[in-house]
C-alpha cells in the first residue's frame, strides 16, 4: 500500500488486532490487522471525519463520502445489515450504517450523510 500511496502520515495501533496507515490528507486510513500484515480494511472519508480531507473516492455505482444515505439505497439496494447511531460512555459516537455483502460499509453522519466509507472483503454469504 506504501508503494501505492507513499509514506503514510502515521501509523497507530488502536486495537488488538488493528494496525493504521494513516493519510488524513488524503482521507484514508489503512489497517494491516499487524505490523507487517495484508490490508484488511480500507477506510475512506467525508472531509472534517476524524481530522481527515474529503477522499477522492467513489464505488462503483458512483457514491462518494458526502452522498446521503438516500443516494445509497437507491444505487445500493437495501443493506444487507444496518445498525443504529451508538455513543460510547467514552464519548466517541458511532453514526448509523449499512453493511453489504459485496464487501462495502457506509457510516453515516447526523445529518444523513455518509461520513465514511469502509473497504472489506466480500463475505461469500
Amino acid at each position: 500500500m506504501a508503494a501505492i500511496l507513499g509514506k503514510p502520515e502515521s501509523r497507530t495501533r488502536k486495537y488488538e488486532g488493528q494496525y493504521f496507515y494513516n493519510y488524513p490528507l488524503c482521507g484514508l486510513e489503512v489497517d494491516f490487522g499487524v505490523q507487517g500484515g495484508v490490508v484488511t480494511y480500507i477506510f475512506c472519508f467525508r472531509d472534517g471525519v476524524r481530522g481527515n480531507r474529503q477522499a477522492n473516492v467513489t464505488t462503483e455505482g458512483g457514491i462518494a463520502p458526502g452522498d446521503t444515505k438516500e443516494r445509497v439505497l437507491a444505487v445500493m439496494g437495501e443493506p444487507d445489515e444496518r445498525g443504529e447511531p451508538v455513543s460510547l460512555h467514552s464519548g466517541i459516537r458511532f453514526g448509523e450504517w449499512f453493511r453489504y455483502d459485496a464487501g462495502i460499509n457506509f457510516q453515516f453522519g447526523d445529518d444523513g450523510r455518509v461520513d465514511m466509507v469502509t473497504i472489506t472483503a466480500a463475505s461469500g454469504r
